[in-house]
């Protein structure tokens, strides 16, 4: 993926990333629940995960869990947390985006 260039990569993470979006519009239609992202978050989105899927894997699994009840907030927070990373700090930057996603998680989950 270092060769590949970031555009190509972009293109790629968005056309994931509106997949993953469709399918968790009919999930939580399914559940009563009105969602639709924005052009917007898809796109900050798709630059906070510079070259590495693993980002928008880990958000969409994030996004998959049955005890969402407010995936708006849910997703503002996923984009709230952490810098923007450029393509020399990608990977320095990691834990920053995966680690508060996830420990968020853990705090919501703590809470129920």
């Amino acid at each position: 993926m270092h060769d590949i260039e970031q555009h190509i990569i972009e293109h790629d993470l968005e056309i994931y990333l509106r997949a993953c979006f469709q399918e968790l519009q009919e999930k939580f239609q399914g559940r009563g629940i009105e969602w639709k992202w924005t052009e917007r978050q898809l796109q900050m989105l798709v630059k906070r995960a510079g070259k590495l899927f693993i980002f928008a894997v880990m958000v969409h699994k994030y996004m998959s869990d049955s005890g969402l009840a407010d995936p708006v907030a849910e997703l503002e927070a996923i984009l709230s947390t952490g810098a923007i990373p450029n393509s020399s700090s990608a990977y320095a930057d990691l834990d920053a985006h995966l680690f508060p996603t996830t420990s968020y998680r853990h705090s919501s989950c703590a809470s129920r």
